[in-house]
């Protein structure tokens, strides 16, 4: 008997932004012109699904992953470093949602902590190291009482997100611990402006609202290094990709007729109900792009 030749899995490309790949939302088009567009097949391509399950939120994104580098959208192909940054900094900005949305729920709080002029910090490196003390106290505290540690989550805002600019460093935290309120706000010793709030989760997207707010701006730092972290032992988001879970036809089908959306989607997937959706439609490789985000049931 002669070798198994092992074949080489050929390569599909589908690491691109994929939001700044649309052109058009389907709901600026006319009847003619979606007619047009859904007649057109020049490229060839296959539809990568990516589900993002993080606690009770699902984020989908069914895009093409292109046979042929030169099929790609011009905008990855001529990427810029400040654009692949910028991707980055989305990219970062997702995770820290996602986190929150896998580890936190009713019944958690989140924290403002600020500093007084007299406890300034001097480096943004400072801060971060004052702020590990603080949750080394707040585990001593837990210790002591024989709880559970504390389960975090946290955010150092120090520049402002529309103008770039240096402003007064302070940390937004998420949190779940067995400490009171006060206790939370009397262990910050480095100034006493701090506000605590309950957490109450959005029932269609959970805690995306707050935490989006929390990533405001421009959250990586210039050496690279991510403004946010989180305790040891956070859930991570799941992740799951599929190339037939919607095929070209489907995605054909939604464009053309956004009637079925909700249903195709809560069919596909059992036990979630569908919030939002986008379809969008790129000229230049003459594809469609779909995101949705649903929350369980």
């Amino acid at each position: 008997m002669g070798r198994k030749v092992k074949r080489r899995k050929k390569r599909l490309y589908d690491d691109y932004d994929i939001e700044q790949s649309y052109k058009q939302n389907i709901e600026s088009l006319s009847e003619q012109e979606l007619e047009e567009m859904l007649q057109s097949g020049k490229v060839s391509c296959l539809y990568r699904t990516a589900t993002v399950h993080a606690g009770r939120t699902l984020v989908m994104d069914c895009f093409p992953a292109f046979r042929m580098a030169e099929d790609i959208p011009r905008e990855r192909r001529k990427e810029s470093s400040q654009a692949q940054k910028q991707l980055n900094t989305k990219k970062s900005c997702q995770e820290f949602i996602n986190r929150v949305n896998a580890n936190f729920g009713e019944g958690d709080y989140w924290i403002t902590l600020e500093y007084d002029q007299a406890h300034l910090p001097e480096t943004i490196d400072d801060a971060q190291r004052i702020l590990r003390n603080y949750f080394s106290r707040v585990n001593r505290r837990l210790k002591k009482r024989e709880l559970p540690k504390l389960k975090y989550i946290y955010v150092t805002e120090y520049s402002d997100p529309k103008s770039g600019k240096e402003k007064r460093v302070h940390h937004h935290v998420i949190y779940s611990c067995g400490l009171s309120r006060d206790e939370m706000e009397d262990l910050w010793k480095h100034g006493q402006r701090t506000k605590c709030e309950r957490l109450h989760p959005d029932p269609n997207t959970w805690l995306t609202g707050l935490a989006t707010y929390l990533c405001k701006g421009n959250y990586e730092r210039k050496t690279g290094q991510r403004r946010w972290n989180g305790s040891v032992g956070l859930m991570k988001p799941k992740r799951t990709f599929s190339y037939s879970r919607f095929r070209k036809k489907d995605v054909r089908e939604m464009a053309e007729n956004r009637n079925c959306v909700k249903e195709k989607l809560e069919k596909s997937y059992p036990g979630y109900r569908l919030v939002d959706y986008r379809i969008n439609w790129n000229e230049i490789n003459e594809s469609w792009y779909v995101h949705a985000q649903m929350i369980r049931n």
